[in-house]
């Protein structure tokens, strides 16, 4: 009788022993996967944190006379001791055409764990929100929602206390909300020249009625031209993205990194879920890929873009390896990525020839 008990108490030993092998190399081999990706795929340092909050945008000339009452939501890292003496960048981030901006939450956790606060608004309205024109979004609004961040700034209640530094200000958008984004990178007034543009949209037959300001026009008169800035773009076009007035449109008048997702429909890039995404998909169009998929790329993109442009120096190495990583991928079915040719060193001047020395006139002794 022991006999067997033995025997049965060796085989469940030795498969407990066999299973924890095996274990330990998984998680070996998912290690060494996770440390040859670039890190920019992975959520950053930092804890996030979601905080929200109310808006009252006076009426003014720049807001066409009209008042707004915009709710917030506000994503960033929790102050931890890193973060004492380092200041964190603001991004503002525009959603596109009638859609919340629960609709991009992803991209926003994923700016705020890598150290960026991430401010959104949604405008009033529950089916139908408040049409406001661009320009007077852009000249009404951007001021208003840095003032509130300056004022959570100086806020000891508030989740960004002494925490953000107002002069690195970006801006991201999609679709119209890309639009906005590209006309506050057109005028230096603004002061904001770090950008990211998800599949934008520039014009539509109504807004060419109503004569909304075109953003690649902006683009190509501005003043600090070539504007530089991340370009994203779905690869699939249909009726939310034609291809006249997308990405395509933007790409002459731009200089930086371009992301093209092939499989990618224009609603793609967006957290909309279950029959919503169903039916945005099957409106706008969509590859075999899902949105998790899409905005897990887009979000690193959106993160390695922004490291690149205000913390050159501390994120070189993680950027470098962002980079080496999305140009081995490009043009292998899921994405296509370009970045500006390297600027050509100078050739060397021709160097002068030596002066000759005059030559000297023996006199005979």
């Amino acid at each position: 009788m022991a006999g067997p008990l033995v025997l049965g108490a060796m085989v469940i030993i030795g498969t407990a022993v066999a299973a924890q092998a095996i274990r330990l190399r998984l998680d070996s081999q998912i290690t060494q996967i996770q440390q040859d990706l670039p890190q920019y795929l992975f959520s950053g340092p930092y804890t996030v944190l979601h905080s929200t909050g109310q808006l009252l945008v006076a009426p003014s000339v720049a807001c066409s006379t009209k008042g707004y009452n915009l709710t917030l939501t506000l994503t960033s890292p929790a102050r931890v001791p890193e973060l004492y003496d380092a200041s964190v960048p603001v991004v503002i981030m525009f959603s596109g055409f009638q859609l919340p901006s629960s609709y991009y939450k992803t991209y926003a956790k994923a700016l705020a764990s890598w150290g960026y606060a991430v401010l959104q608004y949604d405008l009033p309205g529950w089916m139908l929100k408040t049409i406001i024109k661009d320009d007077d979004e852009v000249a009404c609004l951007l001021p208003a929602l840095l003032t509130w961040v300056k004022a959570q700034s100086r806020d000891p209640n508030s989740a960004i206390y002494e925490m953000i530094d107002l002069r690195r200000v970006g801006v991201m958008g999609h679709s119209r909300g890309a639009k906005l984004a590209a006309l506050i990178l057109a005028g230096a007034e603004s002061g904001v020249s770090v950008g990211v543009l998800v599949d934008p949209m520039d014009m539509t037959r109504v807004t060419k009625q109503l004569h909304y300001p075109s953003a690649v026009e902006a683009l190509a008169d501005s003043s600090h031209k070539p504007v530089s800035a991340l370009l994203i773009g779905a690869g699939v076009q249909g009726w939310c993205n034609p291809a006249d007035e997308g990405w395509k449109k933007f790409q002459p008048v731009l200089s930086g990194w371009m992301l093209e997702v092939t499989k990618a429909g224009h609603m793609s890039f967006t957290d909309a879920k279950g029959a919503a995404a169903w039916s945005w998909d099957h409106v706008c169009g969509c590859g075999n890929v899902t949105h998790k998929v899409v905005m897990h790329e887009v979000g690193a993109s959106a993160v390695a873009w922004m490291e690149s442009k205000f913390r050159p120096v501390e994120s070189a190495g993680k950027v470098a390896s962002y980079l080496a990583w999305a140009r081995a991928g490009s043009g292998q079915g899921e994405y296509n990525f370009t970045t500006p040719p390297e600027p050509t060193p100078p050739e060397p001047a021709p160097s002068e020839p030596a002066p000759s020395e005059p030559a000297v006139e023996l006199q005979p002794a």
